[in-house]
């Protein structure tokens, strides 16, 4: 697991509540049990790759591996035991809006393809109401920092993630239209509320 830059989440700091009982600690600390899911998962496929793993402790290792993935899952959203549907579309859309929350959920995608449905309408919500994220241009049309690889960046994190379940669909259950419906319905509201498209 690469690391990660720190993400710093805007809260309400001014309401005089405790600062660790707010939606942007409750975001974070959602994170961090991530990563920390994320990491174990890894830890636990090591051992199951190990040519001396006796049966015993594979079967361990299985267990302790399901338990990484649930909390992944619900670090994500997710209700215990119901994996179909993002029961905190809030905490998942806040954490979308962080590139270490975006890299978050590329990575998930790929490891849960069977929650895509549930994942990707949020977080293809609030990446495509935004503008993109990348550095201005030079002046030679390079940009600053020297050009980046493909899927460098949060946001292409996230595509490629998306795009790889989407050519994936016929293998696994199908990416259902309504999902992606919904997707383009989250984009739509900011532009319907704001009017910005009435003149298109």
């Amino acid at each position: 697991w690469e690391e990660e830059e720190e993400v710093v989440v805007v809260g309400n700091h001014g309401s005089g509540a405790a600062p660790f009982s707010s939606r942007a600690w409750e975001v974070r600390a959602s994170i961090e049990r991530a990563h920390m899911a994320l990491l174990g998962m890894d830890e636990q496929r090591r051992l199951m790759q190990r040519p001396d793993t006796s049966p015993l402790l594979t079967a361990q290792v299985s267990q302790d591996l399901n338990l990484h993935f649930q909390a992944l899952q619900e670090s994500l959203g997710f209700s215990k035991g119901q994996y179909g549907r993002v029961s905190d579309v809030k905490l998942l859309g806040m954490m979308a809006e962080s590139d270490k929350g975006l890299k978050l959920i590329a990575r998930a995608l790929l490891l849960l393809p069977k929650q895509a449905p549930a994942l990707l309408p949020t977080a293809l919500g609030v990446l495509l109401s935004k503008p993109p994220s990348a550095k201005p241009p030079s002046a030679f049309g390079v940009p600053f920092g020297g050009p980046k690889k493909e899927g460098s960046t949060a946001e292409e994190k996230l595509l490629l993630a998306a795009l790889k379940i989407l050519k994936a669909s016929t293998k696994v259950p199908p990416f259902p239209f309504a999902a992606a419906k919904l997707a383009l319905e989250f984009v739509m509201a900011p532009h319907i509320r704001t009017a910005t498209l009435n003149k298109a």
